[in-house]
């Protein structure tokens, strides 16, 4: 309780502080906002535990940077607890950040699944669109905005995996083959959850 209190108070300083220098805002998207932010820091100081502990410092880091323009774009499968969904997000994180250590790529048949899974994702986003939030509602320009979007970027991964492989970059194209994966899998459940 006296946890809460501090915590409300704090942002009513905020707040104050906002109102003092003049500042035009709204309220609630500040406080959705602060929300996101620490929800970010939490699991992102929760991988710096394995991270540090395993020396995937650099995998982690490939693995954000490829991570959040597609997350953004494509939308994810929002679990109905934020401590499964914090706990879901850090498993996963750590399974891709430490497979990327290992090269999967040697044989033709990995090859033929990457582009399988490529090919596949693209359509359910041509198809679908991003997967929708039930709590974000977003006009048909939006839609089609995020859904382009959301195609370049697989276009851009795909050609980033084919050098990255040329070249025997694994951190990246194990990266991106993971990644495909795991929106491959986010699509699967939307459609499994909206029936």
């Amino acid at each position: 309780m006296i946890f809460l209190l501090v915590r409300i108070m704090k942002r009513n300083k905020f707040y104050q502080l906002l109102d003092q220098k003049g500042l035009n805002y709204d309220r609630e998207l500040c406080d959705y906002g602060i929300n996101v932010l620490k929800n970010y820091l939490l699991y992102i100081s929760i991988m710096l535990i394995p991270v540090i502990h395993y020396h995937l410092f650099l995998d982690f880091l490939i693995f954000l940077f490829l991570y959040i323009p597609t997350r953004k774009n494509i939308g994810g499968v929002h679990l109905n607890s934020k401590l499964t969904c914090l706990l879901f997000s850090v498993l996963i994180t750590f399974l891709i950040t430490i497979s990327s250590k290992y090269n999967f790529f040697h044989g033709f048949s990995m090859i033929v699944l990457f582009h399988f899974t490529a090919i596949l994702l693209l359509i359910l986003i041509i198809k679908f669109g991003s997967i929708k939030d039930d709590k974000k509602f977003l006009n048909n320009d939006e839609k089609e905005y995020y859904k382009t979007k959301s195609v370049f970027i697989i276009i851009f991964y795909y050609l980033l995996f084919v050098i990255s492989l040329l070249l025997n970059i694994t951190k990246i194209s194990n990266s991106i083959f993971c990644i495909f994966l795991m929106f491959l899998m986010n699509y699967v459940i939307w459609k499994i959850k909206k029936t």
